[in-house]
């Protein structure tokens, strides 16, 4: 073995480069690590707001939908029950007229079926007027005013039926059919159905 120190300097050289390189290796290493740890830090921070944003949209956009969707509910259910009650009416009226139309000999049966016909008459208008008023104020003046004059018109034929003309319930048929019809066509607008006249 040889004690040249030429030799055992580039050894040692050569050992410390090597040494150098490892720990410049591991220490580059380490430092990417990090650096792709500290990015991915940043990247799932900046998916968290967007997903935190992505949500609050996709919540006011909701709140909004079930906004409009409870208001046309609420519209369809006024609607719907002005034109129930509308249609109860239109048959008091036709149960009113038969009242008034039939006379027998027992004159206390036709004097009580006939104040029925009109209570029961009276009782579904007076329910009318609370949906036509409702439907006024959720709906608008279209349809409040279309269902005002159907029934203004059939109370004033119940109105001449029992002061004793019980055909101006026939003469009357087509302006109600056509009263009754532009309820129809005010419904279908404010509902917005196909073919809305």
């Amino acid at each position: 073995m040889t004690n040249d120190p030429n030799l055992l300097s580039y050894v040692g050289l050569a050992g410390a480069s090597l040494v150098g390189a490892v720990i410049g290796a591991y220490a580059k290493r380490k430092g990417e690590n990090l650096a792709t740890h500290e990015d991915l830090d940043k990247l799932v921070a900046q998916m968290a707001a967007v997903t935190e944003t992505a949500e609050n949209i996709k919540a006011a956009i909701s709140d909004d939908l079930w906004d409009r969707q409870k208001q046309w509910e609420m519209r369809r259910d006024a609607v719907f029950e002005a034109v129930r009650t509308l249609g109860q009416l239109d048959n008091a009226l036709l149960e009113l007229h038969v009242a008034y139309s039939v006379s027998t000999s027992r004159d206390d049966f036709v004097a009580q079926n006939r104040l029925e016909k009109g209570d029961s008459f009276n009782t579904i208008g007076s329910n009318l007027d609370g949906a036509r008023f409702l439907a006024d104020a959720i709906v608008g003046r279209p349809l409040g005013k279309a269902l005002s004059d159907c029934v203004f018109g059939m109370r004033m034929v119940a109105k001449d039926i029992m002061h004793g003309d019980a055909g101006r319930y026939t003469a009357t048929q087509r302006e109600r059919a056509i009263q009754i019809l532009a309820v129809y066509a005010a419904v279908r607008r404010e509902l917005k159905l196909e073919n809305a006249g």
